[in-house]
């Protein structure tokens, strides 16, 4: 604000609206506010074409409640060791992704199994 030419009121510091909104514009006009500008944009383009290219597939309403002790077949998890056995892409993902809820449901179990 001090940048603005804000002035020490008691103690704090106070700038009229009018002129930092002055201020602001000609700070708009600068090189580093453009390319601010650009990045902002190329990161929401970017965002959004994550969003219209994310990977979608079905996953069973119960997996969502999945725990170590009732794991998909093919998928062991032992100390040391983590194992998925899957027929196709998205096999995997359905297993992959109920083992992510698994131990995301069953942390103190997991941590107990495989050691902290």
């Amino acid at each position: 604000m001090t940048t603005f030419g804000a002035e020490l009121v008691g103690n704090q510091k106070t700038l009229p609206r009018t002129r930092l909104l002055q201020q602001l514009k000609k700070h708009r006009g600068r090189a580093a506010f453009r390319h601010e500008e650009e990045r902002r944009e190329r990161l929401a383009s970017e965002l959004q074409k994550a969003r219209l290219t994310g990977v979608r597939f079905k996953v069973p309403a119960e997996n969502m409640s999945a725990k170590l002790a009732n794991l998909p077949d093919g998928v062991t998890v032992e100390r040391g060791r983590i194992e998925v056995r899957f027929d196709g892409a998205e096999d995997a993902l359905m297993r992959l992704y109920t083992l992510a809820q698994a131990l995301g449901n069953d942390l103190g179990r997991f941590q107990a199994l495989v050691g902290r």
